[in-house]
């Protein structure tokens, strides 16, 4: 009889990933679904480039202009991105895809990686602007000569004024958390970085030995009381290598994804 109740479970589950899979591949009037695999480039079922030779060999842009060119002929205008990454692929061509739908305006972006399809990755898009971007500290310092030298010392004190503002209000308000993930001689390093007591050019950094100890950090970070109120709580920056491959980045955004964290992208050169 146990044999029995195994198998009605594994198939049970066989066709509930099934479900998801199709749900989040099935495109509409609001959904647009890109899914790129090793050669091909496919919007809503139809091949519209090469992996390739459209991204991979592609350094002159972050837009991917095959998917451009598409999106621009269709009679619909979609809110939504659905984007499926091959395992095989470089993280070169999810930051490129994201990249490009970023640009084309789309609302909300969501990302499978691989056959994983009970874990999507929700990009965040920010609505408002942030303080914390742009130079700040030791080097909006060194860029002042020149930004200041035609100001007068009313226009400098006014700027002088609003920069102290926006740092408060950085500050005060956000966490600016971040998550790097970079090979080196065949070895992955992975470290963090957080703005804890919110200071200018304070970000603590910390470096890990093994996925168990990066897991732990992120749970002690999202437990943490005094980062409770910070309205960027729920978000992390994710840079990565270019070169690495979905099967040696996808745990970890796997991992921030299951604690609903949204996700900004960067990559490593």
């Amino acid at each position: 009889m146990m044999r029995i109740v195994a198998i009605i479970s594994f198939v049970s589950l066989i066709f509930i990933g099934c479900g998801e899979e199709k749900d989040f591949m099935t495109h509409s009037a609001e959904v647009a679904v890109i899914d790129i695999s090793s050669k091909d480039i496919l919007l809503n079922g139809e091949k519209i480039g090469d992996t390739f030779n459209d991204i991979e060999n592609e350094s002159q842009t972050l837009m991917i202009r095959s998917l451009e060119r598409k999106i621009k002929t269709l009679n619909f205008r979609p809110k939504k991105a659905h984007i499926h990454i091959a395992r095989v692929n470089s993280f070169k061509i999810l930051f490129r895809s994201v990249a490009s739908v970023n640009w084309l305006g789309f609302d909300s972006v969501s990302i499978v990686l691989g056959d994983d399809f009970k874990t999507p990755i929700v990009e965040y898009i920010s609505k408002e602007p942030n303080p914390c971007s742009g130079p700040r500290g030791i080097v909006r310092e060194l860029l002042k000569m020149n930004s200041e030298k035609n100001l007068s010392a009313e226009e400098k004190y006014d700027k002088r004024v609003q920069e102290l503002n926006r740092d408060h209000e950085c500050a005060e308000n956000f966490m600016e958390l971040d998550f790097s993930l970079y090979k080196s001689k065949d070895s992955l390093f992975k470290s963090s970085r957080i703005n804890e007591i919110g200071l200018i050019d304070s970000k603590k950094a910390t470096s890990f030995n093994d996925d168990k100890e990066v897991e732990t950090y992120f749970k002690e970070i999202r437990s943490r009381e005094s980062l409770a109120n910070k309205k960027d709580k729920d978000v992390v920056t994710f840079a990565c290598s270019k070169n690495l491959l979905t099967d040696e980045y996808a745990l970890y955004l796997k991992l921030l994804a299951k604690m609903s964290y949204r996700i900004k992208f960067a990559q490593i050169e």
